[in-house]
Formats: structure tokens, C-alpha cells, sequence
């Protein structure tokens, strides 16, 4: 008999290009995990027939459904902060397999506008900083047989005849040939006509247009990181034209923060366009904007960093309608979705066994209490695999080490509680699909639902400094923000624009009276409830 030590385990995780397909997995693909369990929930199918004896009849295992959990802390990588999805934690694959989006910025972005409550007369904010860089490909006459050009690091030859990756076809005018570059680099309609089939297509950085004779290229995000993308062009004999510069230019940042910063806006004079006041305040000392006229499409500067957000409303704002938007540094961002979930192919070797799991789909819980570093419970669902003895791998795991919860800037509707322990339940509903034509009887499992909750445990206060009660009661809808972690590199921050109180009962904490106030995150325009950003 070989003896398993419950000590060694090992956790791996991809993501799966098509669902229910086992991705692979390698020596980077190692989760840091405690407590990892794996289970069956069985269908046991009873045989109750009649005997001339009382003895059970054996059963059948029906169904199986796999189950594992595990729990990892909360913390990034030491790189999250680029802004490249390559750089990203482990972690992040996790939550793309509890039904949030991943999106890297690497220059300053926003979460937000959102109004908070109810408006009385509705205003969309767009941001007013800030450029994106772009590059212009000006033609004078039709590419030659041979010419290159070079678009985000990809080089496509411009051929009469396409016969390689990557070559694209002259057209009978220079408008022509432009126009299929624009195939080709963006993987539009046209390949094995227009453009060599296979042919590499530019990345998720930039855009490229034409025009009858200039091809244009644009970053998708604003800020400077785009001013660093390159473009060339070599004629094999007579030119055909010229780039205005090796790079695309003219990108600049929407501001020059370099941590997050919160805005709340507040309509404090109402009016119409050029009449009504919006004042701003922060939880960053030094930001808050004193009472201003807001006209529609003028851009309304925020704080010292260079945020504009530009409004559009008609009719008048109405005194007391307020905003929050936060202001965000290069980073990673999770949101949720409600639909096109990617799911997950989790391993885990139990001492020499291994339980695969693919078609994967999982919900969380976490805790960030004060002095300890905070955890993620996980909880996933997927396909039943037979176990079979594997030997454990090893793979190198992520160094980061989890910071404690400290200085986590928790604001609730523009309070600074204090706080001992917060908790987010994501609560995804994970249901099987029943199959008459699948193994086992179902066709995987699916996120149907999700009523995301959690809590905090302030301190009590008087009712003038801040009335807990009077918003649990009224519901009101407040912004919340906390942060885990300080270091650049390894910063979880929580937002959620649109928090309400869902339970409040009094609480001692040594002799101190507290609260325990439940939370609930809803929506404000939809896959909003909760963002989680690392940075």
C-alpha cells in the first residue's frame, strides 16, 4: 500500500479555447493553494423493488459531478501593473472562470461615471483628456511589386500576385491596395482573395483604416503608450508614399495620477446647461474642486491631475444628483459579464493522483480582515474525469508575498468607516444542462445567476456623523472602495458603484459597540456590481 501525505498537492489551472475541451497545462500554470479538495456529487440511483426479503437491493451511481475547491490569498504578481494581459496573476484566470472579463490598460483610464441613485435628469460623461496616438500613411501612387509595409511590428508585402503569408494584393488603384492592408491587418472579409490566407493581423493595440489614398493607424486606448508603436514602409523602386513618422505620435495620457483617486460629483446650484454647479470632493486630500458651473459639452475639469469628463444633458440637474468616478493608474481591470464565459481546465494532483476537471465554471468568496492578508475561497464546478495516478508535477509558482490589510482606504457613500473585516460573496448560480445525448446526462455547466453580497462591521456612530440606520432603511445606494495591498505590483482594489445596506444589528467588539451591516452590490447600467482592479 503507498501512503498519499495530504501536504503534497498541486493546483493547476488554464483556460479553455473551446469549453469542455482539457486545455493543457505547464510548469507556469501552478496555483499557490491551501485546503484544495476534490469531490463528486453523485446522482445515486435506488433500486426499491419488492423482495421476500427486507435486504437493500445495490444502488447505480448515476450522474457525477465534479467539485473543487481551494483557497488562495488575495495579492498580484509583482507585474500586473504594465497593463499587459500577459502580465497578469494567476489569480486573474480564476476569476475569468467565475464570469468576469480581463482588460489592461497601461496608461491612466476611469471606472465610471455612474450616477448615484436616481436622476432626476440624465447626463452621460465621457472622458474629455487625453489623446489617442495615431499614424498617417499618406499615398502617391499604387504600391510596386515587392513593397513592405510595416504596421504594429507585422509586415505585409504587396504582391500582384499573393503567395505567401502575409503578402497582400496590389489593386487596380492605389485606394484599392489600400483597402485590402486594412483586410488583411484587421483579419476582415477578403483572405485568399484580397490578402494571403493565414495572414498575421495587427494586435488588439491599434486600428487601421483607409481612406482613398492614406491608411491611418490608431491606437485603441488613450495615452502615450501608443506613441511607441511603429510603422514603416520600404519601396522595392519608385515610392509610393510615406508615413508622417516611424511611430505613431501625438498620444497623451487623460491624466498624470499614479494611484487611484475616487471623485464624487455634486450637484449643488440646479439649472440648466451653463446655469446649475457641480462641486467635487475626494477621499485624496488635495482634490476636492469647489462648486462650478457645468455646461453641456464643455469639458469639467476633476482635481489637480488633468481628468476632464465631458457631460451631455438637456433639460435642468436638479440639486443633490451626484456622481462617482474613479481615476485609475495602468493596471488590469475584472468585470463582469453575463455571457461568453470562458471556462477552466483545473488539475489536481492529490500525491501522485490526479483529478482533471475541464468545462470548469466557479464562484468565490473573499476576506480581507485588519492585520492578517486576505483569501479567496474558490469554488468550482465542472466535468467528471476518471482519476488515474500521475505523478506530481512541478511548477513554479508566483513569489509575491500577500501584504497585510492595512490602509485600505475603505470609503462607504464618501465615510471613512472603520472596519475589522469586510467579505464579497460573488454567488454565482452554476447549473448542469441535462442531456439525453451527453455523458452522463448532461451537456457541462453554466453560470445562470449571480446575487453577489457580503459585509462590513464598522464601528457605531452618532447619526450626525454618519446615519447607518437612515440608509439601511431608505436602501440608498452608496459607492464603495477598498484596496488590498500598497506596493505597485501587488494591489487588489474593490469597487462597486452601487452598494446598499441589506441587514444592520448592533455587535460588541471588546467593550467597543459595533455594527454588523450586510451588503448588497447591484447594478447601476449593467455587469457593473463589483470591479476588481490590479495594479
Amino acid at each position: 500500500m503507498t501512503v498519499l501525505l495530504t501536504r503534497k498537492s498541486v493546483v493547476q489551472a488554464a483556460i479553455e479555447t473551446i469549453y469542455k475541451q482539457p486545455a493543457s497545462v505547464g510548469v507556469n500554470d501552478g496555483l499557490l493553494v491551501n485546503n484544495p479538495t476534490f469531490s463528486i456529487r453523485p446522482n445515486v440511483l435506488e433500486r426499491n423493488f419488492v423482495r421476500n426479503d427486507l435486504s437493500p437491493m445495490p444502488i447505480i451511481i448515476g450522474r457525477k459531478i465534479a467539485t473543487m475547491e481551494f483557497e488562495t490569498e488575495l495579492r498580484g504578481n509583482g507585474l500586473e501593473n504594465s497593463g499587459l494581459l500577459s502580465d497578469a496573476p494567476m489569480i486573474a484566470r480564476l476569476f475569468q472562470g467565475c464570469g468576469y472579463a480581463i482588460n489592461g490598460y497601461r496608461s491612466q483610464t476611469t471606472i465610471g461615471p455612474f450616477a448615484v441613485g436616481d436622476e432626476a435628469d440624465s447626463v452621460v460623461w465621457a472622458v474629455g483628456s487625453g489623446a489617442k496616438a495615431a499614424q498617417t500613411f499618406t499615398s502617391t501612387a499604387n504600391f510596386a511589386d515587392g513593397d513592405t509595409v510595416t504596421i504594429d511590428s507585422v509586415v505585409y508585402r504587396m504582391k500582384t500576385a499573393i503567395a505567401a503569408v502575409n503578402d497582400v494584393l496590389i489593386g487596380a488603384s492605389a485606394s484599392v491596395s489600400l483597402a485590402n492592408i486594412v483586410l488583411a491587418a484587421m483579419g476582415a472579409t477578403g483572405a485568399g482573395l484580397n490578402y494571403y490566407a493565414g495572414t498575421s493581423t495587427v494586435s488588439a493595440d491599434v486600428t487601421v483604416t483607409s481612406t482613398t489614398s492614406t491608411l491611418v493607424v490608431t491606437a485603441n486606448e488613450l495615452g502615450t503608450y501608443g506613441n511607441a508603436i511603429g510603422v514603416a514602409y520600404h519601396a522595392s523602386g519608385s515610392s509610393a508614399g510615406a508615413w508622417g513618422a516611424a511611430t505613431l505620435a501625438t498620444g497623451t495620457n487623460i491624466a498624470s495620477n499614479t494611484d487611484v483617486i475616487c471623485y464624487y460629483l455634486t450637484c449643488t446650484v440646479g439649472g440648466a446647461s451653463g446655469t446649475a454647479q457641480i462641486a467635487v470632493s475626494s477621499d485624496v486630500i488635495g482634490e476636492a474642486v469647489a462648486a462650478a458651473v457645468v455646461t453641456s459639452g464643455t469639458p469639467f475639469v476633476l482635481g489637480t491631475k488633468g481628468l476632464s469628463l465631458t457631460p451631455t444633458f438637456t433639460g435642468s440637474l436638479v440639486v443633490g444628483q451626484k456622481w462617482v468616478v474613479w481615476l485609475m493608474p495602468s493596471g488590469l481591470q475584472l468585470q463582469p459579464l453575463s455571457d461568453n464565459f470562458l471556462s477552466l481546465t483545473l488539475y489536481m494532483h492529490k500525491d501522485g493522483v490526479l483529478h482533471e476537471m475541464p468545462g470548469s465554471y466557479g464562484t468565490f468568496e473573499i476576506t480581507a480582515e485588519a492585520g492578517n492578508f486576505a483569501t479567496v475561497k474558490w469554488t468550482f464546478t465542472g466535468s467528471y474525469e476518471a482519476a488515474i495516478d500521475d505523478p506530481n508535477p512541478a511548477p513554479n509558482f508566483e513569489t509575491t508575498l500577500p501584504e497585510q490589510v492595512q490602509l485600505a482606504r475603505l470609503w462607504v457613500n464618501q465615510f471613512n468607516a472603520i472596519v475589522q473585516r469586510f467579505t464579497y460573496n460573488q454567488a454565482n448560480d452554476i447549473q448542469i444542462r441535462p442531456d439525453v445525448s451527453s455523458s452522463d446526462g448532461y451537456n457541462g455547466t453554466r453560470i445562470t445567476s449571480r446575487k453577489p453580497e457580503g459585509g462590513i462591521d464598522p464601528e457605531a456612530d452618532l447619526v450626525a456623523n454618519n446615519d447607518f440606520w437612515g440608509q439601511f432603511a431608505a436602501a440608498t445606494r452608496m459607492p464603495l472602495q477598498m484596496r488590498v495591498g500598497m506596493d505597485v505590483g501587488n494591489t487588489v482594489w474593490m469597487i462597486a458603484p452601487n452598494t446598499q445596506y441589506s441587514g444592520m444589528t448592533y455587535q460588541d467588539r471588546n467593550g467597543i459597540m459595533a455594527y454588523d451591516a450586510g451588503l448588497r452590490f447591484a447594478r447601476s447600467n449593467g455587469n457593473d456590481e463589483m470591479f476588481f482592479y490590479l495594479m
